[in-house]
């Protein structure tokens, strides 16, 4: 599954949909970078329907297990500190 990937849309937000759609994820899961903005049209794109375009970056996730790993250090770690005073 790749990281990152580009999609488009009438709309910003239907452009993230679709990437979203794409990932299959949710909005709190990516990184959004909008490429194209609605509001710069010229007065001859006037008929040319309107192409927003946004790149969605998958964030990193910890993993259950590295989390996991992760806390049973601290508390390792906060019994060593106060077996020492």
């Amino acid at each position: 599954m790749p990281n990152s990937i580009f999609a488009e849309g009438r709309t910003t937000n239907e452009a993230i949909e679709n990437g979203l759609k794409q990932l299959n994820a949710k909005r709190e899961d990516v990184i959004i970078n909008v490429i194209g903005n609605e509001e710069k049209r010229s007065f001859f794109s006037i008929l040319e329907p309107t192409k927003i375009k946004v790149e969605l970056t998958l964030k990193e996730k910890i993993s259950m297990y590295t989390e996991d790993t992760l806390q049973k250090v601290k508390t390792m770690i906060r019994k060593s500190q106060s077996g020492r005073h």
